[in-house]
């Protein structure tokens, strides 16, 4: 990895970004202003939690010790994963679609797609899919479905939300993407969900002439290339096979 990309992968900046993540989706979750933290203690000002949140700096033990009376599921901002012993249930409401799903035209027609817990990154990276739960599923046309996927099978889709700005102009900030999660190796070019040092990354995968493969970003203004010499291990954990979010349908 060359110095100039050095810093995406950086485990300590990494860690401290999706930490920060996690405390801004539970806020905006919960629809709590920044400065709602205020009265907790000295040293939540909005300007301190705006630093964590964007992964400047890390959250103060105190911090945690005291934004749970907010409802802030510390569980999850700390470990990715949801505290669902009160109700037994998930709570869905952070992961929404911001339009309709292709619709059944029949009671035959229905499939339903999960909805990972997890979003995966396309700047710093997030959690393992192994370790995702479902909170949801989306019902849709499995028609659409065959022709839009076509070489997936049905049963292995799932629909992973996306954060960051690095392959704006395929996938969004805030997309979810429909991914192929029997895919395991990047034989064909593509968009893929790779795992590189435990976190969870969407990028493009291309392959040169010479055989070598290029992890690269989409968005010019937010450059990654990283060229693969072969004694890399790429964990691929699916094949991102149509960015959607409902407005592109």
């Amino acid at each position: 990895m060359n110095a100039k990309n050095v810093n995406e992968f950086d485990f300590g900046a990494s860690l401290r970004a999706v930490i920060g993540d996690r405390l801004r989706a539970e806020r905006e979750r919960l629809g709590i202003k920044a400065e709602s933290f205020e009265d907790l203690g000295p040293g939540f000002s909005k300007r301190t939690i705006y630093d964590w949140e964007s992964g400047r700096s890390s959250p103060k033990a105190e911090f945690f010790a005291l934004a749970g009376t907010r409802g802030i599921d510390i569980t999850y901002v700390l470990t990715g994963e949801r505290n669902f012993a009160q109700g037994g249930a998930p709570d869905t409401s952070y992961r929404t679609l911001s339009g309709p799903a292709p619709a059944p035209d029949s009671d035959d027609d229905v499939f339903h797609v999960p909805v990972m817990a997890t979003t995966a990154s396309m700047g710093c990276g997030k959690d393992q899919l192994d370790t995702d739960v479902v909170v949801r599923d989306v019902r849709f046309s499995k028609k659409w479905l065959e022709r839009n996927a076509p070489h997936s099978r049905l049963e292995a889709l799932r629909l992973i939300g996306s954060d960051g700005i690095s392959m704006q102009g395929t996938i969004n900030d805030g997309d979810l993407s429909l991914v192929d999660t029997d895919v395991r190796t990047t034989d064909i070019p593509g968009v893929y969900v790779l795992v590189v040092a435990g976190l969870t990354f969407i990028k493009r995968v291309s392959i040169k002439l010479d055989g070598t493969k290029v992890v690269s970003s989409d968005n010019p203004d937010d450059q990654l290339t990283e060229v693969l010499r072969g004694g890399e291990q790429l964990d691929v954990r699916g094949m991102v096979v149509y960015g959607w979010n409902g407005r592109r349908l």
